[in-house]
């Protein structure tokens, strides 16, 4: 046999593995790039739908039959509530909805009464911008405007409002334009919105 076929031979079992060693590294590091892309991408998510703070709804009315079946009441007549909402501000169009802040609400019921003998509320209002801790407002006062057994509605001085239904605890905000947006206030609604506002699904 020729030199140069002995050659040839020789040469191409080992050219052959060393190709599929080449070929199993490729694919070992795409394996181990899609796996990390996958791991970091639903690190992404998780931490997207997990509200800055903590979401809660341990508000209730006095002289409002609850589900429970009970009604509250309480030895001062003007008392209207105990307790308080936390919850995320959704607008009702997802297109307005800022990506990068995300705002929050704090209304509480508090043992203080105005010159018409109200129960007082306080307003606390969140910011989260990326990148940075949230930021917490002056607290401000909100007064009683409208109490019926349906809801209550509380305003602030410079004419945002905020409608409680007494019953479910759903809070609407009516900023001084009329436009109405509403607060989210458990986790597994915000994450349903969190996944549907970034679409992750």
């Amino acid at each position: 046999m020729h030199p140069k076929e002995l050659k040839t031979q020789w040469y191409k079992p080992t050219s052959s593995k060393v190709l599929v060693l080449i070929i199993v590294i490729l694919v070992g590091t795409n394996i181990y790039s899609f796996s990390q892309y996958n791991h970091y991408y639903y690190d992404k998510v998780y931490r997207d739908a997990v509200p800055d703070v903590e979401l809660t709804t341990v508000m209730a009315f006095y002289g409002v039959d609850m589900l429970s079946g009970k009604i509250l009441s309480s030895s001062n007549s003007r008392d209207i509530a105990i307790g308080k909402i936390i919850g995320f501000v959704t607008f009702p169009n997802l297109e307005d909805q800022p990506k990068e802040a995300r705002q929050y609400y704090e209304i509480e019921a508090v043992d203080d009464y105005d010159e018409n003998g109200n129960q007082i509320f306080t307003l606390r209002e969140t910011i989260k911008m990326p990148a940075i801790p949230p930021r917490e407002f002056d607290t401000e006062v909100l007064t009683v405007s409208s109490n019926t057994d349906q809801s209550v509605t509380l305003e602030t001085e410079s004419g945002q409002s905020f409608k409680i239904n007494k019953r479910t605890d759903e809070v609407s905000v009516i900023d001084a334009d009329g436009d109405i947006s509403r607060l989210i206030t458990n986790q597994s609604d915000f994450q349903d919105f969190i996944f549907e506002f970034l679409g992750y699904r």
